[in-house]
């Protein structure tokens, strides 16, 4: 059995290390200057509620192995999730997910991440209407996770990406790669993932594409006398500033200048908090803090809880329930719903 399983893995390893050399120039970019970020934005309704990105909490929820594919195992099996996310202007975006259990060291996954931009109305440059487009994104993920020892564990997915966009479409290949370490004694988990590295082999146009390539770190800790969780995960690792959008004030001799962001500014832009309270193995309570995406989005006059997020979940019987919510900006709210159970509890 362990010969069998070998050799598929080995064609796997060597198909994920081509599609590494696709990458190309892609490593002399950022997250800000490539195509398919919808990559980026995640569908599970547990991550969202801790500020959109969570690398490290170990759970039975394999939404999660979208953020990391390390967090894919064996306790996994049979698990089918279904997510949806409404995101801003009539935008939705999506998931479905199923694990299985090799043996008791590993397990695969498929899935598929979807955004839906809806309709949208094309005109010409003088403004007259011509009629209306759709803007369509959709992966296709394959996940295998394994375990080292006890405690380490990685995984890796391999993603067929589509892109639509009116008359232009794209084709790519992409690779995340995980490690996971979790103490269950401690309550400590740590994660390090190399995400969406690849390259695009279908052009929108004339211009190549780069990939929104990314190098995240993030641990989780688990206070021993209460049932609170911290999370901090670092992402963008791969580039320093992120700046979006840049602005510009008037020196000391009237000259328009760039305003550089401070370097407590910058570095907090690279990190998200999120504390999980859970008071029974059935119940969980979230809160999370996106720093760079509350100075994206928030308005000078109106901060409201832009970056802020939020969300909780139950299990009944077979049936887990998951629910975020989060302050895109003042004028707009999101909000994440995913529902999951374990097809070997109905004899599946």
């Amino acid at each position: 059995m362990e010969k069998c399983i070998f050799v598929p893995m080995k064609k796997c390893l060597i198909f994920v290390l081509y599609i590494m050399l696709l990458s190309g120039r892609a490593f002399a970019q950022g997250p800000d200057d490539a195509a398919f970020k919808f990559l980026n934005l995640s569908t599970s309704a547990r991550a969202n509620a801790l500020g959109g990105n969570n690398i490290s909490i170990v759970e039975k929820d394999i939404s999660l192995i979208y953020q990391n594919p390390a967090l894919l195992g064996p306790e996994l099996d049979k698990q089918l999730n279904l997510n949806f996310t409404a995101y801003m202007e009539g935008i939705k975006l999506g998931s479905v997910t199923f694990g299985k259990a090799v043996n008791n060291r590993s397990a695969w996954g498929i899935g598929m991440h979807y955004l839906d931009y809806g309709t949208i109305v094309e005109t010409s440059p003088d403004g007259s209407i011509l009629g209306d487009f759709s803007v369509k994104d959709l992966s296709l993920s394959g996940f295998y996770g394994y375990d080292f020892s006890e405690r380490l564990r990685g995984g890796f997915a391999i993603k067929a990406i589509y892109s639509s966009y009116a008359e232009f479409t794209s084709f790519a290949l992409g690779v995340d790669l995980g490690l996971n370490y979790y103490n269950v004694d401690k309550g400590f988990s740590g994660s390090l993932t190399f995400k969406n590295l690849g390259g695009q082999l279908v052009k929108y146009d004339e211009i190549s594409e780069k990939m929104p390539w990314d190098i995240q770190l993030g641990i989780s800790q688990k206070l021993e006398h209460a049932p609170i969780r911290f999370s901090i995960t670092a992402q963008h690792l791969n580039k320093w500033d992120l700046t979006v959008y840049p602005t510009y004030e008037t020196d000391a001799n009237g000259i328009l200048v760039e305003k550089k962001d401070s370097f407590g500014k910058t570095l907090l832009k690279h990190f998200i908090f999120g504390v999980d309270v859970l008071p029974t193995q059935n119940v969980w309570l979230a809160v999370g803090y996106n720093f760079k995406r509350k100075e994206d989005l928030q308005l000078a006059e109106q901060r409201g809880l832009t970056g802020f997020t939020a969300g909780a979940g139950i299990k009944v019987s077979s049936f887990q329930a998951g629910f975020s919510l989060s302050q895109m900006h003042v004028g707009a709210l999101s909000y994440s719903f995913s529902i999951s159970t374990n097809l070997g509890a109905f004899n599946l």
